[in-house]
């Protein structure tokens, strides 16, 4: 089985806040979670041009990586510890469905382009 892997990745949360900050879907408004979490973002969210949603968003993260990367860091080692800690047990709990499942072979860590 292979591991998990927890890593920051600024591109990653750019594109997620680019391509769900203005969907709704199933009565569920995702721009407005993300707002939530980063408010900063509301303005980002009103503008209609992508091209400047875009770079709104980029400068963003920029900034938001620069002034939080030391307190994201260690959170994401804590994540590693705790997981390290329980990854035995969920393999255990786990073993049975990789039998009934074909899960896929190849590293499936990143987002494609």
């Amino acid at each position: 089985m292979s591991k998990l892997r927890f890593y920051l990745n600024k591109k990653l949360d750019q594109r997620m806040a680019e391509e769900f900050l203005n969907v709704h879907g199933g009565g569920i408004d995702f721009g407005e979670g993300i707002v939530k979490i980063h408010p900063k973002l509301k303005s980002a969210k009103s503008l209609k041009d992508v091209a400047q949603r875009k770079k709104a968003i980029r400068v963003y993260f920029d900034n938001y990586y620069r002034a939080h990367k030391m307190v994201m860091l260690r959170k994401i080692e804590s994540v590693r510890k705790v997981w390290h800690e329980q990854e035995q047990k969920y393999i255990i709990i786990t073993e049975d469905f990789s039998a009934v499942f074909d899960f896929p072979k190849e590293n499936i860590s990143r987002m494609p382009p």
